[in-house]
């Protein structure tokens, strides 16, 4: 069963639905950061600003595969692992990126890469021996090539860690400090506090979600109902999922993702101040398009009485 919500067909049109939403939520995220890759070369890690504005454009770019997924392929058990791996990024965006506390903020930031860099270098197991299945040369490459990784992994290690050792909490907080380093703990849930056991207490993947929406009924779809589908848990393997209505309800939760991400770049980025500045005639006729024509009507009618003043200026001066 489809719920009707009054806003998309206020805005769009009677029968409007989620996919309406999403796709005109979509088409902003892209014009508001169209010109981050110039601005915001990927790669720079002393750069917290640069990896956020990254960070966001790869959650972008997973929301147009959703839209593939869903829209084209049909395939609502591959959309539902997809949109729950988009809420995990947009959690952590909410308590790391988006923090208001700048200090906070950058201390949470380099535990979180710290973290990636440790299981990175776990991962890169030392070289195995040479057992004849692939050419010499390529495993001389092959060789090379993990050499490198350890290496740049390893000085990221030194980057973040000299980063944290150097931060203010570390004199601030100095036992704190050295239990959160020991483990990389970036979800630490208060600041300066240990446990009994001396460890920091962890946000779990609920306590994270319910910073996109602290509804419970909204933290047990992420965390309960969505994760059937990540694990491959018996919800997830019902047949006959793959039916418009259920669809339009996973987008319904793509726009509310869309919306926090908006808001971010709004805050942090400003994008206000510059998206008459990137968008372009075509764009401007692409989002008009999504409008009803009661909707413009409206718009027109507003915009006429704000400018009423000017408009009779210039009929003066004709």
């Amino acid at each position: 069963m489809r719920i009707t919500i009054p806003e998309n067909e206020e805005l769009f049109g009677k029968g409007a639905s989620c996919l309406d939403s999403f796709r005109f939520m979509q088409l902003w995220l892209t014009i508001a950061t169209k010109d981050f890759t110039s601005k915001y070369p990927p790669g720079q890690a002393y750069d917290i600003d640069c990896m956020e504005a990254n960070f966001i454009c790869e959650i972008i770019k997973n929301l147009n595969s959703l839209y593939l997924v869903c829209v084209q392929n049909y395939d609502f058990q591959a959309g539902a692992v997809l949109c729950r791996s988009i809420a995990d990024k947009v959690a952590v965006l909410k308590l790391i990126y988006a923090h208001l506390n700048e200090s906070e903020r950058t201390y949470r930031y380099y535990l979180y890469l710290f973290d990636r860099m440790r299981e990175r270098d776990t991962m890169l197991k030392d070289p195995m021996e040479y057992n004849g299945r692939i050419s010499q040369t390529e495993y001389n490459a092959l060789l090379s090539q993990i050499s490198q990784a350890k290496q740049n992994t390893h000085e990221s290690i030194e980057f973040c860690t000299t980063n944290l050792d150097t931060h203010p909490y570390a004199e601030q907080y100095p036992i704190f400090h050295e239990s959160v380093l020991k483990d990389a703990v970036w979800q630490y849930k208060e600041l300066g506090i240990l446990g009994k056991k001396g460890k920091p207490s962890k946000y779990k993947w609920e306590d994270l979600y319910a910073l996109i929406d602290n509804r419970p009924s909204v933290v047990a779809m992420y965390s309960r109902f969505l994760s059937q589908f990540a694990h491959g848990l018996s919800i997830g393997s019902l047949p006959a999922q793959d039916c418009n209505d259920n669809f339009d309800s996973l987008l319904c939760v793509a726009v509310c993702l869309q919306g926090v991400i908006l808001e971010e770049l709004k805050s942090r980025f400003h994008i206000n101040e510059t998206i008459i500045n990137n968008i372009t005639q075509e764009e401007m006729a692409a989002i008009l398009s999504f409008y009803s024509d009661t909707h413009i009507n409206n718009l027109y009618s507003r915009m006429t009485e704000l400018y009423k003043d000017q408009i009779n200026d210039n009929d003066l001066e004709v």
